[in-house]
């Protein structure tokens, strides 16, 4: 905001000043030129003091809005990781690392996955809480995360025994298939009308790190069953 002042002329100062002494001398304040050009000033010099005014509190408001009002939080970028081929082996009774073998590199793919790219998961079982809060994260930062598992949780034996990270997942992604994330189950397998099971485990990303349509093929499940036993 900038402001422009313009010096009167002495001699119309000058002028002004002759004819309110002349007014005063009448006994007649405001009447004649006088009158009429200080009701001029007086009105013209109210009219910026309010617009100075309202200037003024618009900026102190939005000084203030810009103080009181943080930032939104951006999501934390992907991990600079991306997965080796090859194949890879758990021992389920070695130490941490060697337990996790399978895990560990699932997680840090998911952490590594930019936004706009897509995961797509099917297993049978899921419990294991670092892989449901990697892929939940991966949701926040704009990565298109879809899950298929099989319904054995909670459809067709007892309703409400999914997991914890079950219903996290549901509670992030949802379960409507027209959107870009979602979490689904399937019902016998998704191919038949009787008992039967989802038992593959596929760890699909279109992007990991500077991999391109990245495929892992596992015998293990996101759950203790894949870690430990």
């Amino acid at each position: 905001m900038s402001f422009s002042f313009r010096r009167i002329g002495g001699g119309q100062a000058c002028n002004v000043r002759a004819a309110l002494r002349r007014n005063d001398q009448a006994g007649r304040p405001g009447d004649g030129i006088a009158g009429s050009a200080l009701s001029s000033l007086n009105s013209g010099v109210q009219s910026f003091m309010k617009k100075l005014v309202r200037a003024l509190v618009a900026l102190v408001v939005l000084a203030l809005g810009v103080v009181i009002v943080p930032p939104a939080q951006a999501a934390d970028p992907p991990l600079s990781y991306t997965p080796k081929t090859g194949a890879l082996f758990n021992d389920p009774n070695g130490t941490d690392d060697q337990q996790l073998a399978l895990m560990d590199p699932i997680v840090k793919s998911v952490k590594s996955v930019p936004a706009g790219s897509i995961i797509r998961f099917i297993a049978y079982s899921f419990s294991w809480q670092p892989l449901a809060d990697a892929l939940i994260a991966a949701h926040q930062r704009g990565v298109q995360v879809r899950l298929l598992i099989d319904s054995h949780h909670y459809e067709l034996v007892s309703p409400g025994t999914d997991t914890p990270q079950l219903k996290a997942l549901r509670s992030a992604l949802g379960t409507d298939r027209s959107k870009p994330s979602y979490i689904r189950t399937c019902k016998y397998g998704c191919m038949s009308n009787s008992t039967s099971y989802i038992h593959s485990k596929l760890y699909l990303f279109s992007r990991a790190g500077d991999a391109k349509y990245v495929s892992m093929i596992s015998s293990a499940n996101p759950a203790e069953t894949g870690i430990s036993k």
